[in-house]
């Protein structure tokens, strides 16, 4: 077969392939007009969720959308409760990506692979095809622009050690959970084990951290009482910045992100309208509404300007405890001995 003859069927197959997606698409989209309604689960700020309720209710009119809003633990624990009796009621949930990965492991979920997750880099889907990322919450560090200078900044996780910001760091605490007890084991891994994760969180609990709940960080951050804000999200530093506070937020060499995912359950009451709102969300549509609400898309191209830093920075999906091979009581036994307060 001649070169010639080689590219034509290369050509004829991706023509073949582009029909078969946009048939699949087609009849999915009538599937989901025949059932009318999809039901969603969320802990997405209300304001976010309702815009993309109304952008997909605009372009596929017919089908209706009901929402659950609550926070982790109670859509979560209602999407299981509701699963385990087998009475479905949610057809997506979208949650962060640990989450997910339980759900999974309890076959809770199944596999779908949205035809737009195609444009995603792969550290944002799922191998296994259970999950795709939305939308990213990441975790950098920020300062008070009025008390540290540009040129003394930190620029990478290990400056955080410098001894002249003894006494001038803020951190969430990591003892009470959430967002820095997450870093604090993704850290485990990406710093290469027990010793020098030890080593290096050692070192950053004898800078004498102020430590307090993220927004009262924040607060202190804002207001001048601490130089520099431990595990800070960009997103959440952004708005200040945009009113005028002191405060910016560095790219370290790189950056833990959680993802916020999409999740298809097992057995869903509207599949199709299920698949049709979760293609919605990752396509640019979706994207573009994610970005105008102030978060952080997942695709890169729709992140807006003050984020467009982080395409540049690798980004490494947050880990569980499990994940890194260790138990939670191994983590709440090491952090309580660490950032005790003395």
């Amino acid at each position: 077969m001649g070169f010639g003859s080689r590219k034509l069927v290369v050509v004829a197959a991706v023509v073949a392939a582009t029909a078969a997606s946009g048939a699949h698409a087609q009849a999915t989209l009538e599937a989901a007009k025949r059932e009318g309604k999809v039901t969603i689960y969320s802990g997405q700020p209300i304001d976010r969720l309702q815009k993309l309720v109304d952008g997909f209710g605009k372009k596929y009119a017919g089908i209706s959308v009901d929402f659950y809003r609550g926070d982790t633990g109670q859509y979560g624990q209602k999407f299981e409760a509701e699963s385990a009796a087998g009475r479905p009621v949610a057809d997506v949930v979208l949650a962060a990506s640990v989450s997910t990965k339980r759900w999974a492991a309890k076959d809770l979920l199944q596999k779908y692979v949205s035809p737009a997750a195609a444009d995603y880099p792969p550290e944002l889907k799922d191998p296994a095809g259970y999950f795709n990322t939305f939308a990213i919450n990441v975790t950098t560090f920020a300062w008070n622009t009025g008390k540290v200078k540009a040129e003394d900044a930190p620029r990478r996780w290990a400056d955080l050690l410098d001894p002249k910001w003894k006494g001038r760091v803020g951190f969430q605490d990591p003892i009470a959970g959430g967002g820095a007890r997450t870093w604090v084991i993704t850290m485990f891994k990406e710093l290469g084990g027990e010793a020098p994760w030890g080593d290096f969180m050692m070192r950053l609990a004898a800078q004498q951290p102020r430590y307090g709940a993220y927004m009262q960080v924040r607060e202190m951050l804002t207001s001048g009482e601490v130089d520099l804000q431990v595990a800070a999200y960009p997103d959440f530093t952004e708005p200040l910045k945009a009113k005028g506070a002191p405060v910016e937020w560095g790219v370290p060499e790189f950056a833990v992100f959680v993802g916020n995912t999409t999740n298809l359950p097992r057995n869903p009451p509207n599949p199709n309208a299920a698949k049709l709102f979760i293609d919605y969300l990752l396509s640019d549509d979706g994207q573009r509404i994610l970005g105008e609400t102030g978060t952080i898309p997942a695709k890169p191209a729709f992140r807006p300007a003050a984020f467009a830093r982080l395409n540049q920075v690798r980004l490494v999906d947050s880990l569980s405890a499990e994940d890194v091979g260790k138990t939670d009581a191994y983590f709440s036994e090491k952090i309580k001995e660490l950032f005790a307060r003395r």
